[in-house]
């Protein structure tokens, strides 16, 4: 025991081989597992500046990267593969502090991706090592086995309904040698319980990553295969974005609608017709990039359950500094789509009556704090409270989205927000 302890202590200590740098309101977040320098790292949109957030030393290294709840910290997969210790998923800070070590995975495991639950309370984190999808509590405490699956590779929640897309493939062979031809899956599981609800598409091999496409519906995947990016429907039907790339192992989403994924060595930005907008190599030697975050993009996070008699917190944090101080503006809606934009950006939300009474104020008591002023640090709070008298259970998908104004902007407006969804119970 003292032997591990030491072993983990020292683990520890190597990730301050490298200081944290500076990191920009909007900078991409790269994990990368590569031989050379694996670690946790910032890097500009244009591929200029870069700094390390965290080092280790090899060969463990970090698995995914996602946006903590408060927008600024880190959600991190880790893969231990020195002392053989457990894997562990870890909240982060941006300056590469760890605050919270969060149940662990088997020795030697990978745990691969990690998606927030709508009210707040726990993340969705997937192993190949373990076969299976685990639920963590955000405050820390034990894992929870939500389903058992061969390989999960990528988890999302559904925008539309909430269920839980499990992403995967039962066949990962080394390259040169091809996988095995039908072998990649979308699955669609109750993300509470973990019951399978059904297969959305077989047969795209090996999934990587998977969030939902709010522009069009369905999902954006990535893939280690060729295409490396595809559009997966509602319905199972597959369409190519983008070609190119070796092992593309991560997607993430503009507010414009462009999109970036990561391959072994190059990040690039492109858009849903596969049109490559930016592209660059990441500045470290021997790289093997595996997670993608964008830095601020978290704005909205919502807690607590939605149901009659309760109220649905929304708080608002922007990591821009030139945005505290600013107003802002949401707006709620039962549909997504078809969206309009704002200075080249997207609102994904439908123009149905619950926006148009949502975005004009007319029922404050309902929508509270819908328009506001964000605090001189960027923060605000907001709350969608369903009156008693509202009948339960009804199974209503909202949708939450908001801009933050500035007159000197394009259009009036400095940001789109993120998305909210989540359930009327």
């Amino acid at each position: 025991m003292r032997l591990v302890l030491a072993l983990w202590v020292l683990l520890v200590l190597a990730a301050a081989i490298a200081p944290a740098q500076p990191m920009g309101g909007r900078d991409l977040v790269i994990a990368n597992s590569g031989t050379g320098m694996p670690g946790i790292y910032h890097i500009t949109k244009d591929g200029q500046r870069y700094g390390s957030i965290w080092l280790v030393a090899p060969p463990s290294y970090p698995n995914w990267v996602e946006l903590w709840s408060d927008n600024q910290d880190l959600a991190v997969n880790f893969t231990e593969r020195v002392s053989q210790t457990a894997s562990a998923f870890w909240r982060m800070t941006d300056t590469g502090v760890i605050t919270t070590l969060f149940a662990a995975f088997v020795a030697g495991s990978s745990p691969n991706s990690a998606h927030l639950s709508e009210d707040g309370a726990s993340w969705y984190v997937s192993s190949t090592g373990d076969n299976a999808v685990f639920r963590i509590p955000s405050t820390g405490g034990s894992a929870t086995t939500l389903g058992v699956v061969v390989y999960p590779n990528a988890v999302c929640l559904d925008a539309v309904t909430g269920d839980l897309i499990v992403g995967g493939s039962t066949s990962y062979p080394a390259l040169p040698n091809p996988p095995t031809p039908g072998t990649g899956f979308l699955l669609r599981w109750d993300a509470r319980t973990g019951a399978s609800i059904g297969t959305i598409v077989q047969g795209i091999l090996r999934v990587s990553g998977v969030v939902p496409d709010l522009e069009q519906g369905g999902f954006l995947v990535s893939r280690f295969d060729q295409p490396g990016v595809v559009h997966v429907s509602p319905q199972g039907q597959v369409t190519s974005i983008l070609s190119g790339g070796v092992w593309n192992n991560a997607i993430q989403v503009e507010e414009d609608g462009t999109m970036w994924t990561i391959d072994v060595a190059d990040i690039t930005r492109f858009d849903r017709y596969g049109t490559v907008i930016r592209k660059f190599q990441f500045p470290v030697g021997g790289p093997a990039l595996n997670g993608i975050a964008i830095h601020g993009s978290r704005v909205l996070t919502g807690f607590g359950t939605a149901k009659p008699g309760a109220r649905y917190t929304i708080r608002l944090r922007s990591q821009r500094s030139t945005e505290g101080g600013k107003p802002y503006l949401l707006a709620a809606s039962l549909t997504l789509g078809p969206g309009f934009r704002i200075g080249g950006r997207w609102i994904y939300l439908g123009l149905d009556p619950v926006f148009l009474v949502s975005v004009r104020n007319l029922l404050p008591a309902v929508f509270e704090n819908f328009a506001g002023v964000l605090d001189v640090f960027g923060n605000g709070q907001a709350a969608l409270v369903v009156p008693a008298s509202f009948p339960p259970s009804t199974g209503i998908r909202v949708h939450v989205q908001g801009i933050i104004l500035d007159p000197q902007a394009p259009a009036g407006v400095s940001s789109m927000t993120n998305t909210l969804h989540f359930t009327l119970e």
